[in-house]
C-alpha cells in the first residue's frame, strides 16, 4: 500500500470520528420562547378581556372619559382600571349617580399609597400590601353560590370602615373583596384586577369571575384603563372658578379704562418756554456733542483774563507769577487751582467743569471787589 492510500485511510477515519462526536453532540430542537404581546395587547392590559366579552355577546367600549356616562346604559356595566388620583368632584357626582340608576361599578384598589378621592368618598380604605408565603390562589363564593377559583395574592387588605358592604371576600384573614348597595346599583371593589388583565385571564377560573361579573339585562359594558388629565382650562375652571371669573371682570375694567373712546378731545396744554440755564445747559452738551470744549474753555479763560485786567491795570505787564498770587490774593482762591484752571489740558469732562467753576469764582470775586472799591 502507498503513502497516500495510507493518510487517505487515517484522514476518513479522523472525519468520520469527528462526524460522530458532532451528531452525539449537537442537534436541531425547537423551543418556544415568551417575546412578550405586540399591537393594542401591549399597551392595553384588558385587551383580553375586551375579546372575552366581546365573544360572550357584550356591546363593549373602552374610553378615557368619564364625561360620556351619559351615554352609558343604566344598568350597564363599568370595569375602571384607571387611576383616580385626577377625578374631579363633578365626575365622582356622576359616576355614582350612575350607579344609583343601576349601574355595576367594578374597580380596583391596587396600592394603598395612591390617591384615590373615590375610596374616600366610599369610607373604604386599602391598608398595606402584606407579601407573606403561602398560597395565591383562593376559591370564592360569589352571592349566588357560585365557587371559583381565584388568584387574589399579592394584594392591599380593604377596610370597610363603616361596615357598609353586603357582600365580603376574605384571603388570608383579611378582606380583599367586597361589595357595596348604592340606590339600584352595586359597587364591587377588588384589592386588585390582576385577574382580568391579559396575562391571568386564561388561568383558573377568571374568565369565568369576569363573565358573571359583567352579566346584565343592557348587555354592555365599558372598560377605563386610564383617565386623560383634564386640561388647564377644565381644571381651572373646577377648582377655581370664582378666580377666573373675577381675573375676567379685572381683564373688562382694564380694557375699559385703557382703550380709546371716542368723542371731544381735551385742548392740547400750552407748552411751556424754556428758560435761560435750559438754553445754556443744552448749549453746553451740544459743543460736548461736537468737541468744542476746549475752544469753548479758551473763551471763558479771555473773559476771566479780562476781567481781571480791569479790576487790576497796573499788573498788566507784570509777570505771571506775580498776577497768579495778586490774584489768589484778591480772590482768596488758592493759586494752584488757579493755574489749573488757566493751563490744564483738558483730558476727562470733569477738567472742564472744574476750569470754569474756578474761573467762574475768579470773575465773580474781582467784580465784588471792583464794586466794593467803586463805592464812596
Amino acid at each position: 500500500m502507498t503513502k497516500r492510500g495510507i493518510f487517505l485511510i487515517i484522514g476518513g477515519a479522523l472525519l468520520g470520528s469527528l462526524a460522530w462526536w458532532f451528531t452525539q453532540n449537537f442537534g436541531f430542537e425547537e423551543e418556544r420562547v415568551w417575546v412578550g404581546y405586540s399591537g393594542e395587547a401591549r399597551l392595553n392590559r384588558f385587551f383580553a378581556a375586551r375579546l372575552l366579552l366581546d365573544r360572550l355577546g357584550h356591546r363593549v367600549r373602552q374610553t378615557t372619559s368619564l364625561r360620556e356616562l351619559n351615554q352609558l346604559a343604566p344598568r350597564g356595566v363599568l370595569l375602571l382600571g384607571a387611576s383616580r388620583g385626577n377625578l374631579d368632584p363633578v365626575a365622582l357626582r356622576d359616576l355614582l349617580a350612575w350607579v344609583e340608576r343601576g349601574g355595576h361599578l367594578i374597580l380596583g384598589a391596587e396600592h394603598s399609597w395612591s390617591e384615590d378621592p373615590l375610596m374616600d368618598l366610599l369610607g373604604i380604605e386599602v391598608g398595606e400590601e402584606q407579601r407573606e408565603p403561602g398560597p395565591r390562589v383562593d376559591t370564592v363564593t360569589l352571592p349566588d353560590g357560585t365557587a371559583l377559583r381565584v388568584e387574589l395574592a399579592p394584594s392591599p387588605p380593604l377596610i370597610d370602615e363603616d361596615g357598609q358592604a353586603s357582600w365580603t371576600h376574605e384571603f388570608q384573614q383579611e378582606v380583599r373583596i367586597l361589595q357595596l348597595t348604592r340606590g339600584a346599583g352595586r359597587i364591587t371593589i377588588f384589592a386588585t384586577l390582576r385577574p382580568f388583565t391579559n396575562r391571568a385571564l386564561g388561568h383558573n377560573d377568571h374568565a369565568e369571575l369576569l363573565a358573571r361579573l359583567t352579566a346584565s339585562d343592557s348587555g354592555e359594558v365599558w372598560i377605563v384603563r386610564y383617565l386623560e388629565a383634564p386640561s388647564l382650562a377644565q381644571w381651572l375652571w373646577t377648582h377655581a372658578a370664582e378666580a377666573l371669573v373675577a381675573l375676567g371682570v379685572f381683564v373688562l375694567l382694564w380694557l375699559w379704562r385703557a382703550v380709546l373712546r371716542f368723542g371731544p378731545l381735551h385742548p392740547s396744554p400750552v407748552p411751556d418756554r424754556k428758560s435761560l440755564i435750559e438754553h445754556v445747559r443744552a448749549l453746553g452738551r451740544f459743543y460736548a456733542d461736537q468737541g468744542l470744549l476746549p475752544q469753548l474753555l479758551q473763551r471763558v479763560r479771555a473773559d476771566a483774563q479780562a476781567t481781571f485786567d480791569r479790576a487790576v491795570p497796573e499788573l498788566r505787564g507784570a509777570e505771571g507769577s506775580q498776577r497768579l498770587k495778586e490774584a489768589a490774593r484778591l480772590t482768596h482762591i488758592r493759586a494752584r487751582d488757579l493755574l489749573a484752571a488757566f493751563t490744564r489740558e483738558l483730558r476727562v469732562s470733569k477738567d472742564f467743569t472744574h476750569s470754569v467753576r474756578t474761573l467762574a469764582l475768579l470773575r465773580t470775586r474781582v467784580r465784588q471787589r471792583t464794586i466794593t472799591q467803586e463805592k464812596p
